[in-house]
């Protein structure tokens, strides 16, 4: 017989148990009924979902079962914030009861998880393998790392053999690592001669012991001090503007100030000159982008208006438009026309902001440093975005953006450089700030700044039969390049190769190589060596190949620098001017044409030398050389495909004694038939008298009849003494 049901009410608000054989009318929310009378601390969770609960039994329990439940209740309800959570499981359990058991299944499932073992034991896993230690050392000892970054090539550990390291601080007279010497700089970004400041280095030792050494967090989390506050205001006041924002880095800035502003459907219209930050910048906005031609107003113009003529054709929306520039271009030193972009003709009338990065020109150009807007009296609030580098102007560190308050205040939330960067060190801040100071007070010293560069490029003019200066007359940087009958690759002809798309809305800048890098940068190289040998540090300006827009033509970049004298200034201008004298005689002779006059789309710009050259062996063979030492493995895989070993060290040994280059061109002969062949191509140019037959209209600088046997019997004697067999 089942025994009568006892209904049991509990009453959590009173903490009191009640037994009633006849059943209890009381109002209730929840009835369960349990076979069992274990089964009543299953219903525990459900005493906590209500002040009432009414529960049927088919077995009557036993009292103590009930008191210990009211004893745990009670000591759940004395824990701090139990109420809230009944309170919360009561309301949510009304309005949904499935809610509170998605919720109590997810409750267990969290602490199972933070109760489970993390790791396995050493026997767990069904397909574990416990190693001896002998296995474990061979598996070790055969492992072998996979490098993090390819190799070095041959060229790339040259160039990074050719950069000269400096001992002790850096000023305009550095001493070098290599040799011991002090040699004049013309290589470091030091315009006004603040590098080395005795006030300046105080300020910076005093700040550092107040402040520490690093700011310990981005601008916008507490890394933000009152030095920084203060250099904003020192920029904003400087330039004329409303405000400045500070970066931590130089290259950041404007390649983080771009993509703030400019978004996916944006037009930008930029020079294809501009430096590889802002580059950089464009290529993240992910915005459309049209370039004009180098430093050419003509050109922006043209395609202002074409932009315009397009979106008035499709009735397109209204969007965002940008012209991106440089003030000075660091790749060429060019300046551009400031006020023409300014004026009525191009940015207003277009209805464009522009955006000027004035990295070179501030703190170098106008009377007190201020930049091209103070050089061409054109009010600073005329640039929408001005954007420079505290490093070079002011040597220091960091960079800027200073406009309106508006633009500056949107960079603060969504420049990411300025939010995902550390702030700038406190000391480099208040560095800067003296520096502006140093400017608004000195302005003799760029006046000797300017007078400097004068004089330099006046002595360099006098070179013009090798070099080319690219840069602007005013520029406190001068780029030269080789003088060629190559092409620069910021010629408008240029622009007018077919665009390739690097995204759906961006267009790549064309690439055409138009004149032999290679070629270009060894002789650049040699011009650097031999003037830092007698104590001039320059620089050739290195660019990262292959991911520029446009490939910059190899130059050599001279900084001028208002800490040296006109001695000093007069000194290195005649070590310049002999120096690339020197280097470029030896290919005076040279004809610079194109290697096939039919390729003139791709290579016949190219200022590789073909010389076609009789040899007076059985049969008269005609190859074609280039005179540049990485192009000479071409020669020598065309001489081995003709089976003529003999040719390709005939060619060698015209390039030896005609052009006068042999460490450029010397190699080593592995065998002893190729010494063989070496030997005898000496004796059949000796009996010949090196008589070399030419193509029309091709001039090469032949030594004279009583000069060759003298070379021969040099080649011989190199022969006779090389046991190695390196000519």
């Amino acid at each position: 017989m089942i025994a009568p049901a006892t209904i049991v009410n509990y009453d959590i608000e009173n903490s009191s148990v009640e037994y009633d054989g006849h059943g209890w009318k009381h109002l209730h929310s929840v009835s369960l009924f349990l076979a069992t009378d274990s089964d009543v601390m299953q219903i525990f969770p459900i005493f906590l979902l209500t002040h009432s609960v009414e529960v049927t039994l088919l077995f009557p329990p036993h009292p103590s079962k009930m008191e210990q439940l009211a004893h745990v209740q009670r000591a759940l309800m004395s824990i701090p914030g139990s109420a809230a959570v009944v309170r919360y499981v009561k309301a949510s359990h009304q309005d949904d009861p499935f809610r509170t058991i998605l919720e109590l299944i997810l409750v267990i499932f969290a602490i199972r998880t933070l109760l489970m073992n993390r790791t396995r034991s050493d026997q767990s896993g069904k397909n574990f393998v416990k190693l001896t230690e002998k296995e474990i050392d061979d598996l070790v000892d055969e492992w072998q790392p996979e490098p993090l970054c390819s190799p070095l090539t041959p060229e790339e550990q040259a160039d990074l053999a050719s950069v000269p390291v400096i001992v002790g601080p850096t000023g305009p007279k550095p001493k070098l690592a290599s040799n011991g010497k002090t040699v004049l700089n013309f290589a470091s970004y030091n315009f006004a001669g603040l590098a080395g400041n005795d006030f300046i280095k105080e300020r910076a030792v005093e700040t550092l012991r107040k402040y520490g050494l690093g700011s310990c967090g981005p601008p916008g989390f507490y890394g933000t001090i009152d030095v920084h506050l203060q250099l904003e205001r020192d920029i904003a006041f400087f330039l004329g503007t409303e405000s400045a924002i500070l970066y931590s880095q130089a290259f950041h800035t404007v390649s983080s100030v771009i993509p703030a502003f400019c978004k996916r459907g944006d037009i930008i219209v930029a020079d294809r000159g501009v430096n590889f930050a802002i580059q950089k910048g464009l290529q993240i906005s992910r915005s459309t982008i049209r370039w004009y031609d180098h430093n050419n107003l003509k050109s922006l113009q043209e395609v202002l208006e074409s932009v315009d003529r397009e979106c008035r054709k499709k009735g397109s929306k209204l969007t965002r438009r940008f012209i991106v520039t440089e003030g000075i271009f660091e790749g060429s030193g060019q300046m551009v026309d400031l006020p023409k972009i300014v004026g009525i003709e191009l940015k207003k009338k277009y209805k464009y902001r522009l955006v000027l990065d004035e990295s070179i020109s501030f703190g170098s150009m106008g009377r007190t440093g201020r930049g091209l807007t103070e050089l061409y009296n054109v009010p600073a609030t005329e640039v929408d975005m001005l954007v420079g580098s505290i490093a070079n102007g002011l040597c220091s560190a960091g960079g800027f953006c200073a406009g309106s308050r508006v633009v500056v205040d949107h960079q603060r939330i969504n420049g990411t450089s300025f939010v995902f960067s550390a702030a700038l060190p406190a000391m480099l801040a208040v560095a800067a700030s003296e520096a502006i100071s140093i400017l608004t007070s000195t302005p003799s010293a760029l006046a000797a700044l300017h007078e400097n560069a004068r004089l330099l490029r006046s002595t360099l003019e006098k070179c013009s039969e090798y070099i080319d200066i690219t840069s602007h007359p005013a520029s406190p940087i001068i780029h030269f390049t080789l003088r060629t009958q190559s092409a620069p690759s910021l010629l408008p002809s240029t622009a007018e190769i077919v665009l390739t798309k690097s995204n759906p809305h961006t267009q790549a800048v064309p690439n055409p190589v138009q004149f032999d890098i290679a070629a270009e940068e060894v002789i650049l190289q040699q011009i650097v060596d031999e003037s830092i040998n007698q104590g001039v540090l320059i620089a050739r300006a290195r660019r990262l190949r292959g991911q520029e827009g446009v490939e910059p033509r190899p130059s050599i970049r001279v900084v001028c620098s208002a800490a040296l004298g006109k001695k000093d200034v007069e000194r290195a201008a005649g070590v310049l001017k002999g120096v690339v004298g020197k280097v470029c005689s030896k290919r005076k002779g040279m004809s610079v044409f194109p290697l096939n006059p039919a390729q003139s789309g791709t290579k016949a710009l190219q200022p590789n030398l073909t010389f076609a050259f009789e040899l007076c062996h059985e049969n008269a063979q005609f190859i074609e050389c280039v005179c540049t030492g990485s192009e000479y493995t071409d020669l020598e895989k065309h001489s081995h495909e003709l089976g003529r070993t003999d040719l390709t060290v005939s060619a060698w040994l015209f390039l030896e004694v005609v052009l006068g280059s042999a460490s450029e061109f010397s190699f080593r002969i592995p065998s002893g038939r190729c010494r063989r062949a070496v030997r005898n191509s000496i004796d059949a140019m000796y009996a010949t008298k090196l008589n070399f037959a030419q193509p029309p209209g091709i001039a090469a600088a032949l030594p004279a009849d009583r000069e060759r046997i003298h070379i021969y019997e040099i080649l011989k004697s190199k022969m006779d003494l090389s046991s190695s067999g390196n000519i």
